[in-house]
Order: C-alpha cells, then sequence, then structure tokens
C-alpha cells in the first residue's frame, strides 16, 4: 500500500464501558492507536515494552508516569521511554493518538519466534 490516510477526529468511537481504542496501523516498525474517552474513563497504571508516544488531539487529560502527573490539552504530545508505568485520567470527552515503537506485538512474536529456532 503506498498510502493511507485517516480522519482522526471522526474515527474515534467512544464507548460506555471503558476508552474506545481503534489501532490505525501496525507494522513491525510501529503501532499506532487511536483512544476516545469520556470523561472520567481511564487507563490504569501498566507499562509497555516499547517507547511511546501519547498526542492529545481533542480534550484534557492527565498523563501519570513514575508518580508524576502532566496536565495534557489538545496539541500536546509526551513522550515516554519504554517500560515506564504510567495512567491516563480524561477529565473531558478526549481523543489521543499513540504511537508505540517499536511494535510491541510484533516485538512479542520475534521472541517467540526466537524461543522456537532455539528449541
Amino acid at each position: 500500500m503506498l498510502m493511507q490516510y485517516s480522519d482522526l477526529q471522526t474515527k474515534a468511537v467512544f464507548r460506555e464501558d471503558g476508552p474506545g481504542v481503534t489501532v490505525l496501523s501496525e507494522t513491525d516498525a510501529a503501532r499506532v492507536v487511536l483512544f476516545g474517552f469520556r470523561a472520567g474513563q481511564q487507563l490504569p497504571e501498566h507499562q509497555v515494552p516499547c517507547q511511546i508516544m501519547f498526542q492529545v488531539l481533542r480534550g484534557n487529560l492527565t498523563f501519570t508516569a513514575a508518580g508524576i502527573p502532566v496536565e495534557l490539552r489538545e496539541g500536546m504530545l509526551l513522550e515516554l521511554e519504554a517500560n515506564a508505568r504510567h495512567s491516563v485520567v480524561a477529565h473531558s470527552e478526549s481523543v489521543a493518538l499513540l504511537t508505540q515503537t517499536p511494535n510491541p506485538l510484533a516485538q512479542r512474536q520475534t521472541i517467540q519466534s526466537d524461543a522456537k529456532e532455539e528449541r
């Protein structure tokens, strides 16, 4: 595929039972995910084995990493190193774009393939 494009504001999905999650792109190099949050929704503390970039397209959220909260609003971008524990809380209806590099699912598949070859 030569090119792909999306209108991120219209692709955002909002759910009542938790943030809406839409995977926009998935390659070995990166995974791009669109989140739709209703006010009060959150992603509980977790960590991923890759670097992330978290960009707020609409609304305002608190992104907490290593116990340090950062207030993010439309147009702000946060970069976080791999394996850092973090959480997100939306204070209003919000849309955020997450880029994971490299794709953690591709990393996991590579590790599993390498383990099989070693057997």
